[in-house]
Parts: structure tokens; sequence; C-alpha cells
């Protein structure tokens, strides 16, 4: 009997033990789920914060990308509306100075023609009675000065602002003096590789009045009603360059273009058509000719105030 009851008793002891171990067991595993679930959940919100703060950054560059190209932008608005300000200004100058002396001109312009018929029979009486040549304000032919020069008269042809045929001849006349500038700057351009092509030389009074027919407009041409300048005095040319084989050189503009890629500012063109105008102009300027800020092409003797006015007829 003892030993039965005492069976039971370490049989309920047992189970007791067990029981305990068991609920020990549950708790230990609940517990390990609490922690587990709990670094899964700082895990994720870990995670999610990095990815919040990536965005943010992304967002932080994009953001600081578009302010930089804002800026750029505003810069560059701002450099072209100096830019076109300067030239605007330049161009007002240019004008300026280009009427100062046409109304100078047209003071002188009366006297000059009245005297222009003695000055003419003067200067052929010097060249009949010497044996150096010509005098510096005697109209010559170009071509017997300076064989290799090209010469194309573009108002000899309908190429040219007017569409119309404004000259009767083909040829190039200018001054003696202007000749001898000029053939010392086709030999500079020759030692380079290039020579001259003249688009316009002399223009007799009647082809200025006869372009003032066709345009009456004092911004494309001189107005006669100023008395004879420039091309109508002999050392006014306009010119381009061309390599050996006749191809003309790339310049900011065709002739007779009257934009504002056609003046002598030359930050407007192509590197390489800026570069050609630069160096035409500065041998050109080299050899005693100075240009007009409005037009690349157009070169001027800088002795030309000094000739008589004659109307010459080629």
């Amino acid at each position: 009997m003892n030993i039965l009851k005492s069976k039971r008793n370490l049989i309920i002891s047992t189970v007791i033990v067990l029981l305990v171990i068991v609920s020990g067991i549950g708790i230990f595993l609940y517990k390990e789920n609490i922690v587990t679930k709990s670094q899964d959940k700082q895990s994720q919100l870990k995670s999610e914060l990095v990815y919040k703060e990536e965005t943010q950054m992304l967002e932080l560059e994009e953001l600081s990308k578009e302010v930089k190209e804002v800026k750029k932008d505003e810069t560059i608005r701002l450099a072209k509306e100096e830019l076109a300000a300067k030239k605007a200004e330049a161009l007002r100058l240019a004008e300026e100075a280009k009427k100062a002396e046409e109304e100078k001109a047209a003071k002188e312009a009366e006297e000059e023609r009245k005297a222009s018929s003695n000055q003419t029979a003067s200067s052929t009486e010097q060249t009949d009675n010497t044996s150096s040549g010509p005098s510096n304000t005697d109209y010559v032919l170009v071509t017997d000065y300076i064989p290799d020069i090209l010469v194309e008269l573009k108002y000899a042809t309908t190429d040219n602002f007017t569409g119309q045929v404004i000259y009767d001849f083909t040829d190039a006349y200018l001054r003696y003096g202007t000749v001898k500038k000029l053939a010392v700057a086709q030999e500079k351009f020759k030692a380079m590789g290039y020579k001259i092509k003249i688009w316009d030389a002399y223009r007799p009074f009647y082809a200025q009045e006869k372009l003032w027919e066709v345009v009456p407009d004092s911004r494309y041409v001189a107005n006669p009603a100023n008395g004879m300048k420039a091309h109508n005095l002999g050392g006014s040319i306009d010119i381009t360059l061309v390599t050996f084989d006749g191809t003309e050189l790339t310049m900011p503009t065709a002739f007779d273009d009257f934009s504002a890629k056609a003046d002598r500012d030359y930050s407007d063109v192509s590197a390489e058509a800026a570069a050609n105008a630069q160096l035409m102009e500065d041998v050109m300027e080299s050899c005693g000719f100075t240009g007009y800020f409005g037009e690349w092409w157009d070169f001027s003797d800088t002795n030309i105030n000094s000739f008589p006015a004659v109307d010459f007829q080629p």
C-alpha cells in the first residue's frame, strides 16, 4: 500500500515537473517571439528611415541641379542682353560718325565739284609732264598694277541688294595712291596663301544716284544730295579673300548683308568667320586702310579726305 502511494506521489511530482518545464518553455518561446517581432519591426523602421533619407537626398540633388540651370540660363540671358546693348551702342556711334562725315563732305562737295574740271586738267598735265607715272590722285585701272587681283563688281551684275545692274562697266578703278597700298596688302595676303577679290571700288556719281533711286534709304545707301564721298572719291573698296584656286574664305555674311552679323563685332558669328574677317581687317589696316564698322568688307584709304571730287567716267 505504501509502495503504491509512493509511486503515485512520484508520478504526480513528475507530472508537475513536466508541467513546469513545458510552461517555462512556452514562456521562453513567447518572449522569443516578442523579441523577434520587435527586432523585425525595428529593422523595418530603420529600412524605411534609410529609404526616406536617400529619397530626400535625391530630391535635394535634383533641386540643386534645377537651381544651377536656372542660374546658368539667367547668366546667359544677361550676357546676351549686355552684348546686344554694346552692339547697339557701337552701331549708334558708328552712324553718328558716318553722319558727321557726310555733313562735312556735303559742305565741301559743291566747291570740290566746281573745281573738278580744273583739277582733272591739272592732273592730266602732270601725267604728261612726268616720267614717274601717275600721281596719287589719278584714277587708274587696278589690274594694270595688280594683275593677279580678282575683280567681280557686284553692281555690274544683279547679284546685289538692289537686284539690278547698276554699273555699265566691269573693271575696278581706284586712285593710284590707294592702288599702291592695295598692292602691298595683296603681297601680304599672298604670303599667307590668299588673294584679294574686289566686290566694289570706284563708284561714279550717276551710279550713286541710281542706287538712291532704287533704295532711297540712308541706312543702306548714301544720299547723293550730300555730295561725293567714299566710293565716289575712288578711295574706298569692298573686298573679300580667296584661296589661290579662287575659293572664297568663310566670312561673317554675304556681301551687302545689312544684318547685325555684318558688323565688325564678330562675337555673333562662327570662330572661322571671325578669324578670317579679323585677319583681313588687321592686314588692311597695316597697309593704310580703315574699316567701316557696320560692314566687314568695306575699307577706305586713310588719305581719302585729301582726294579731290572728280566725277571720273570709266
